[in-house]
């Protein structure tokens, strides 16, 4: 058996429509009211507005000083690659090892400027020692690159054309 509603108890039972609650409001007006008042409590002050905004513009200046950085890192690089003559006074200073996937990778050790090629059996099996090659030059590689591309589908890097071609890189 249910029972009897509490005289005292917050919840009142009235014969009031439930369409009205205080104050002559109806409920849609209330839940009007509510939105209007949970939309201005969310909208961030004048004060966050200006921090959020600061905050971007900062990040924007990071990220623009961030490019500027490594475009000149860029520069830099391309200037010591050419300026490099790939030797000391014995020898060249080309180092070479076969990777992982069957491609050969030479190494200038003063400009670190990189040359990739597919490596062959022998180079495979033996590895590769530049330093039998005494009269190995820039030119050598850069036509075993032509004549022995790498394996695999990824095209060629563009940064590494660019500087190869002597052309600003974007």
């Amino acid at each position: 058996m249910p029972e009897p509603p509490n005289q005292n108890s917050p919840v009142r039972q009235t014969n009031q429509p439930q369409s009205q609650l205080i104050n002559g409001m109806t409920v849609d007006q209330v839940a009007e009211l509510m939105t209007q008042v949970i939309r201005t409590l969310k909208e961030p002050s004048d004060e966050e507005k200006q921090k959020k905004a600061e905050e971007t513009e900062r990040k924007k200046e990071f990220a623009r000083q961030a490019k500027m950085m490594a475009e000149q890192e860029v520069t830099q690089r391309m200037a010591m690659h050419q300026a490099c003559i790939h030797r000391n006074a014995q020898r060249h200073t080309f180092v070479a090892q076969v990777t992982g996937d069957g491609n050969a990778v030479a190494i200038c050790q003063i400009c670190r400027k990189d040359y990739k090629w597919r490596a062959t059996p022998d180079q495979i099996s033996q590895g590769i020692n530049l330093l039998e090659y005494a009269g190995l030059t820039e030119q050598h590689l850069l036509d075993w690159e032509k004549r022995f591309p790498p394996t695999g589908n990824q095209p060629p890097d563009r940064t590494k054309l660019l500087m190869r071609a002597g052309k600003a890189v974007a």
